[in-house]
């Protein structure tokens, strides 16, 4: 820059400027677009409480022999901890039409908070209605 004009140091200082704070900008643009909502909260919180619950329900119920052992380890295993089931539900998340965009620490959050619970009550449902209509796993699970 030593051979240029001084109106051409002035021209390409002004321009690294409008580069760094065009790139600030996207970036600030970027973290807003991935912070969510209320209303996508509520979806994100939905999708682990239901859909992804429901999910893993039938898998944890396809898994059991039938053994009271077997239920208790089912109902007292943290969800939430294991790493495998932690990978299927951020797979599940980026196929998700409206929530592939959240971020994935948040969509950790709340898969955290709600999972364990939620598959406890969707697997008390399952036996529940087994216990009721005497129907086969097979049949609740279809």
């Amino acid at each position: 820059m030593t051979g240029l004009p001084p109106l051409q140091h002035v021209l390409v200082a002004i321009g690294l400027v409008l580069v760094v704070l065009a790139t600030l900008g996207w970036m600030l643009a970027r973290r807003q677009e991935a912070a969510p909502n209320d209303e996508e909260m509520a979806d994100l919180k939905r999708f682990v409480q239901e859909d992804f619950a429901r999910h893993v329900a039938r898998e944890m119920a396809n898994g059991l022999s039938g053994s009271e052992g077997d239920r208790e380890t089912a109902s007292s295993r943290s969800l939430a901890r294991d790493s495998a089931w932690r990978a299927l539900f951020l797979l599940q998340l980026e196929l998700h039409n409206e929530l592939y965009r959240l971020s994935k620490r948040t969509a950790l959050r709340v898969y955290a908070a709600y999972i364990d619970d939620a598959v406890r009550r969707q697997l008390g449902r399952r036996l529940l209605y087994l216990l009721v209509m005497g129907g086969s796993c097979a049949e609740v699970l279809a």
